[in-house]
């Protein structure tokens, strides 16, 4: 990241990990979440939950807020907002 960061005009900030593809249970999922909260101070509360809406519209190449998924949008706004606040511009 820093040489990428390095190669541009405007530093990249690291605002947070955001975990996705939050699906059907497995043994290791909660495990990998308390892991990695544990491991890392910048993980964001809100994740994306793997969704057939989310999976449909980045196969058509559309915004997931052209879904009419609500739950969808709200996971997608929150994780948005919470990027904004952390690089201080919310």
């Amino acid at each position: 990241i820093k040489k990428l960061s390095d190669d541009l005009d405007n530093e990249i900030v690291n605002a947070g990990i955001v975990i996705s593809r939050y699906g059907r249970k497995s043994s290791y999922r909660e495990q990998t979440i308390e892991t990695l909260r544990q491991n890392f101070d910048n993980v964001l509360d809100t994740v994306i939950t793997e969704r057939t809406d989310v999976m449909e519209a980045t196969g058509k190449n559309i915004s997931v807020f052209q879904t009419k998924n609500g739950d969808a949008i709200k996971e997608f706004t929150d994780v948005g907002d919470a990027i904004l606040e952390a690089v201080g511009l919310a």
